[in-house]
């Protein structure tokens, strides 16, 4: 690999590529010629499906030919050339064994181009059939055919002749030409029947296959990529726009040259089932052979056996995330069939290449720049921003690793780059890139090579027309070098334009800190508040129509040059806008590379926040009554009356509808949707008239069913209960609960612990989305002032909804009976019931209330209004919303300040190096040493402790110069507040007092370096990196005087005799006595942390309480077990015996809950089938494992063996009680008793009654046990 490289050209132009053409050698039998029009051997041509023969088709019965039909050969030899006018010609041919002229004239012929020849040539070659003996000059045929470019579009092997020989042959030079044999039309002939499909248009060239690099391949590719990157010009000398282009294009080339040398195109075309086995193929050989019923009927029974198992056994071994969530998507598997006809107008189109084209057409040339500006808002005459927005043309490394490999791993682009790809050659790369981004910076201007998109169709979710355009949507798909810079950008758009305030606080969509669910929650909360002043809401959403696409580049420059982003950035994103290409790729065809004339790709971090800024006018309009979550839009109104919100509405909708006129912005008037919100018990629902041809109506539904709108994935009701939406996510997350649980059997199907991971990825959070908006506890402050106290929030119905759904969950991760108890079901499987997951998604939306900054939609919805007049006058009112409710469950905080994401050089760096404690703190003390005296060191550190149940924090810091003390300090936090908080709060105090105290230590002629030592590493990722939410003010203190003054971070260990940490650690200690100040000031404030250990408690008290009263309804013998005592600390997380094999799970699981494979559990259910003793005689009972005499001989090689053998029911359960999961796998395996000798199905037919015996497993006497055993059940 290596001695590639000193000969390759200035861009790797001359690696090998293997995807070009493959040479046909008539040495090769099974070789495969591929030129770059045609596919290789067999492969269907695009247009071609089932029986349907397109129109250019040929057929002959006992001969085959190019394009004649069936017709009579004279029996002599003879040989005739057609000419068409498509087509450079058509030829057949028939030669008798033992006649030489027709080869003599075939083998002198220079086919034309679009040729094609073929007949009963009655040669043999191993190239057409594998084995066959040269005969009858093949040899010459198959030389002929690979000089001309002739490819043989026959099927190799499949015989042609009743005597099983390949003899009639078809050669062409049109791509996607085929021959195959159709027994189907067979006509009695010695010859088969075959059947040649020509294309009747020109094909679009498929898509080039994907580049595949497997694990090994990465070092080889990265290595290729070091030698190339020695000759690679340097970014920094870049002068022009034109250098850059060819730069960029120029290193995509090279890393793509290297993938292609090291690397084979993924597979495309047929593959071997997996499933197929020998017994398969044994199978369908006698089947081919013999054509009976019988051998029918044991191929299917082959078949249906080898798919079981294999089915099975990928079931079974689905351990890792990618393939346990692969199986998971089972459920919403569509069948693997071509995209029917699309219908245009009156237009239907069949052929792939002509959908893609139309789709192109229809879709991302709907719009053009007609409507777009006239002037160029960037030129000079018509320049009228202020520019007064930061902006940075520059980006350090650590900001280029974190948007180019520090992100999830995508689909490439046009040119074949993955991001891991990427990161296996980062280090040789890393520098470049860093560099070329800073060009493109520079320059303003982005690379032509990145401006390529390719355009994957995809359809849409719950469009069932798949032959209408509307039914397509188009993700463009663009190289990962392109989409870090693009990351770049749009994450400091982001945080400009809602740090200076540029998008409305709720306008969602491409922001950080804003979710969908936020602007959901928040108007909810103003209708609640207008239903507490009896008023009526109406809302209307509505939709841009083309969103992206319908983006005119001109008149984007424009508002943003308005809203006062600098000029250089525009002409950036000028030059991203224009000139774009795309071409299409539907179900694997490809077109032709198309100029785009407006809008923005799908696909680019950077599109959303450029539509953000595009619509951010619309939102700013009217900030209170209107919200916006991408292109989607909510306006409401609510006063008293439903006939005012119709006419207020109507004024808006037309507002809305004039800006969007003079904007160029237009709006799908079908998605014009309305809904009104009251608790008056009327049946009024007025439509909105905008105009003589738009009326928006309110929202209907079937008989049966509840009107609701769906906004932001949360389905509003008129009355607000919130049913119709809880019965939609229940039968969204139900429907990967039932899946879940046919996956799992009591034997069979992925461990129980990915099971349950998959239920808490995939089932609960389905579940519980919108939660935000409709749950906020089982009870509410009563509506009417009069009344005090709480009362029911009529929540019984949804709770008992989300119950049943994440019952089944847990029935299909354990392995246990469907009678098992629902209570142990959520302790066993370590899930939460719907009390405990609605509890805990309540605390985490009210931990979030607190957590999120000023600026955020909720923040100024937490504290209700104050009483301007009246009684209480200067207080406030009582919490009348779930926000305003929740905001008041944790204390306040010092709000997180939103800030663009921090970089400091090394700030990916782990501060540790790698190195351990002891060789890191002589380290540290040598290198303090070597410091020139006049810097300043400062240390600071934190401690925490309970003091009479009450938590005491604080801080220590000393500063030095050189060895000499200049100033100590210690001091208290808030008790609601961590020892991270104090370490954060400490080295930003010891970082300004060193700051202050510069001007006393500084000579004239001096520049002190002042050092951080921290012992906290978590506190120097702060520091060095984007600052943490707990205690958010001192990491943006530390970063303001890290950009003022010249700091440098040193990692100091603790408690490794390092002098500065040592003191600091005593003057922390001493800030947490009993006689320590108390704290004041920024330092009193609870912090991120210590609420969230409250919301923490909340949360396993809310478990506690549900556990509490569950657990006294299960059955003593439950509660009676050793290793389920710990259960009444019921907690939310996998306990270990999931990773049990499913089968002793299942044993473990029905020893603990008494429903298994017992003589009581099969009495009271009436198994008629079940066996009720074992092989001893003695009933089946969970304690019976260890009791058995079977059992007991194996009693030296149990595992945790007791000191005597169990002899009594007692004896028997403190023993198994005392098994972790791997001891009671490890007895499974050492006694086998389950499977040899207490099976469920015996041999003595139906149910039978044991013999019993006055001592048996303990007990007096058989009808005791029986009497035991059955009052454990009703218990349970």
């Amino acid at each position: 690999m290596c001695q590639l490289l000193p000969t390759l050209p200035s861009w790797a132009s001359a690696l090998p590529c293997r995807t070009q053409a493959r040479e046909w050698h008539p040495q090769a039998p099974n070789s495969k010629r591929a030129s770059s029009c045609s596919p290789p051997w067999r492969q269907v041509p695009q247009g071609c499906s089932g029986a349907a023969t397109p129109a250019s088709t040929a057929s002959t019965n006992g001969r085959s030919g190019g394009a004649y039909t069936n017709r009579s050969v004279n029996p002599v030899n003879t040989a005739r050339w057609a000419s068409t006018p498509q087509a450079g010609g058509d030829s057949e041919f028939h030669q008798q064994p033992g006649t030489d002229a027709v080869m003599d004239y075939l083998t002198n012929l220079s086919p034309p181009a679009r040729c094609l020849i073929g007949g009963d040539i009655n040669v043999r070659h191993d190239a057409f059939e594998p084995g066959a003996v040269n005969l009858h000059r093949g040899g010459e045929l198959v030389q002929w055919a690979s000089e001309h470019g002739m490819d043989f579009v026959g099927e190799i092997g499949v015989p042609t002749h009743a005597a099983g020989h390949v003899i009639d042959l078809t050669f062409s030079n049109v791509a996607f030409a085929s021959t195959t044999v159709r027994q189907d039309l067979h006509c009695g002939s010695d010859h088969q029947s075959m059947i040649t499909m020509l294309p009747t248009t020109p094909q679009t060239q498929p898509s080039d296959a994907r580049i595949k690099i497997t694990d090994s391949q990465l070092e080889p590719f990265a290595d290729l990529v070091r030698g190339l990157m020695v000759d690679m010009p340097c970014p920094e000398g870049v002068g022009n726009v034109a250098q850059l282009d060819d730069l960029a294009q120029h290193f995509t080339q090279s890393l793509l040259a290297a993938a292609q040398a090291v690397s084979k195109p993924a597979q495309q075309g047929r593959t071997t089932a997996p499933w197929w086995t020998a017994d398969c193929r044994r199978a369908h050989r006698e089947l081919t052979i013999h054509q009976t019923e019988a051998a029918k009927h044991q191929f299917k029974d082959a078949v249906r056996k080898a798919k079981r198992a294999y089915w099975r056994q990928v079931i079974n071994e689905a351990r890792d995330g990618r393939d346990l969530y692969r199986v998971v998507a089972w459920h919403k598997l569509e069948p693997n069939l071509r995209a029917p006809p699309l219908v245009i107008g009156d237009q239907v189109i069949e052929e792939t290449a002509a959908k893609a084209e139309a789709l192109q057409q229809a879709i991302l040339k709907r719009y053009n720049s007609a409507d777009d500006l006239e002037y160029n808002p960037l030129d000079d005459e018509h320049w009228s921003g202020m520019g007064n927005l930061p902006w940075n043309p520059r980006v350090g490394m650590e900001e280029v690793e974190r948007n180019t490999i520090g992100v999830q791993s995508t689909s490439p682009g046009t040119d074949g780059i993955t991001v891991r790809m990427l990161k296996a050659c980062w280090q040789h790369v890393s520098l470049f890139i860093q560099q070329l981004y800073n060009c493109c910076l520079r320059l303003c201007h982005f690379p032509r090579a990145w401006k390529l998109a390719e355009v994957a169709m995809i359809p849409k979710v719950g469009k069932r027309d798949r032959s209408s355009v509307r039914s397509w949507r188009p993700i463009a798909l663009l190289s990962v070098i392109s989409k870090g810079l693009e990351r770049i950008i749009a994450r400091r758009l982001a945080y400009t334009a809602l740090i200076h305030g540029i998008v409305s606080p709720q306008h969602g969509g491409a922001l950080p800190r804003r979710s969908a669910m936020d602007l959901v929650a928040a108007f909810t909360h103003e209708v609640e508040a207008a239903f507490a002043q009896n008023k009526e809401v109406s809302m209307v959403t509505m939709d841009v129509q083309g969103a992206f696409d319908a983006v005119l580049r001109r008149r984007l420059l424009q508002r943003m040059a308005q809203q006062g982003w600098p000029r250089e950035l525009l002409q950036l994103i000028d030059s991203f806008l224009t000139e774009r290409r795309a071409q299409v790729r539907l179900e694997g065809t490809t077109t032709a590379a198309h100029q785009m004339q407006c809008g923005t790709p799908q696909g680019s971090p950077l599109s959303p926040i450029l539509f953000l800024l595009y619509l951010a006018e619309l939102l700013w309009q009217n900030s209170e009554l209107r919200f916006g979550y991408a292109d989607d839009l909510n306006i409401w109104r609510a006063t008293h009356s439903l006939d005012n919100n119709a006419t207020l509405l109507r004024q808006d909708i037309q507002s809305i509808l004039r800006w969007g006129e003079i904007n160029k912005v237009a709006f799908a008037p079908e998605k014009l949707e309305m809904i009104h919100l009251t608790r008056k018990r009327h049946n009024e629902a007025p439509a909105v008239v905008v105009s003589e041809d738009l009326t928006v109506h309110p929202v209907t539904a079937p008989a049966g069913q509840e009107p609701a709108l769906r906004w932001l994935g949360v389905h509003f009701d008129r009355r607000l209960t919130w049913r119709p939406h809880v019965s939609t996510r229940a039968k969204k997350a139900r429907a990967v609960a039932q899946h879940i649980r046919s996956l799992g059997k009591t034997r069979d199907g992925p461990p129980a612990d990915a099971l349950r991971k998959a239920v808490t990825t995939c089932v609960v959070p389905s579940l519980l989305y919108g939660t935000e908006a409709w749950y906020g506890g089982r009870t509410q402050p009563a509506r009417h002032t009069g009344r005090s106290g709480e009362v029911s929030s009529r929540l019984g119905w949804h709770v008992g909804t989300v119950e049943k759904v994440l019952t089944m969950a847990a029935r299909g991760v354990l392995p246990v009976f469907r009678t098992t108890p629902i209570a142990t079901l959520y302790r066993d499987a370590g899930l939460p019931s719907a009390m405990v997951a609605l509890e805990e998604a309540k605390i985490r939306f009210a931990t979030r209330l607190q957590v999120v900054d000023e600026k955020h939609p909720l923040a100024s919805r937490i504290a209700p209004p104050m009483i301007t007049r009246g009684r209480g006058a200067g207080t406030r009112q009582r919490s009348k919303t779930k926000i305003q409710r929740l905001g008041a469950l944790l204390p306040a905080v010092n709000r997180p300040t939103l800030a663009i994401p921090h970089y400091s050089e090394g700030c990916g760096t782990d501060p540790t190096e790698g190195v351990d404690k002891k060789s890191a703190a002589q380290a540290f003390k040598e290198w303090w040493r070597s410091q020139p005296s006049t810097d300043l060191y400062v240390f600071s550190d934190g401690s925490e402790r309970n003091l009479d149940n009450s938590r005491q924090v604080g801080y220590g810091f000393i500063v030095y110069q050189g060895n000499k003390q200049l100033a100590s300090f210690s001091a208290a936090l808030s008790p609601m507040s961590h020892v991270f908080d104090a370490e954060a709060v400490g080295a930003c105090r010891a970082l300004e007092c060193a700051v202050k105290l510069l001007p006393c230590v500084t000579e004239d002629s001096s520049n002190p370096q002042i050092w951080l030592c921290l012992d906290n590493t978590s506190v120097i990722w702060g520091i060095r990196g984007s600052a943490a939410a707990s205690s958010n003010w001192a990491y943006n203190r530390c970063h303001e005087l890290l950009r003022q003054h010249n700091v440098g971070l040193k990692w100091a260990p603790g408690h490794m005799g390092i002098e500065g940490n040592e003191e600091a650690d005593r003057l922390a200690k001493r800030a947490v006595s009993s006689t320590a100040a108390p704290a004041y000031g920024l330092e009193a404030t609870p912090t991120v942390s210590g609420v969230r250990t409250v919301a923490k408690q909340l949360s396993q008290e809310a478990r506690r309480k549900w556990w509490s009263g569950a657990c006294g309804r299960l059955s003593d013998w439950y509660r009676g077990w050793s290793f389920s005592r710990p259960t009444v600390e019921y907690q939310v997380k996998a306990p270990p015996e999931l990773t049990m094999p499913r089968h002793a799970l299942h044993r473990w699981l029905a020893l603990r809950s008494s429903h298994g494979d017992f003589s009581w559990y099969h009495r009271r259910f009436q198994h008629a089938d079940a066996r009720l003793t074992c092989v001893c005689g003695h009933n089946k009972s969970p304690e019976h494992l260890v009791l058995c005499r079977h059992s007991q001989r194996h009693f030296l090689h149990w595992p945790k063996r007791p000191a005597a053998r169990p002899h009594n029911r007692a004896t028997a359960v403190a023993y198994l009680g005392s098994l972790t999961p791997t001891d009671f796998v490890e007895l499974l395996d050492c006694t086998q008793f389950y499977t040899r000798y207490c099976t469920r199905h015996g041999s003595g037919g139906p149910l039978r009654e044991p013999h019993y015996s006055p001592t048996m497993n303990g007990h007096t006497s058989g009808q005791k046990w029986m009497r035991s055993s059955e009052k454990s059940f009703a218990m349970s």
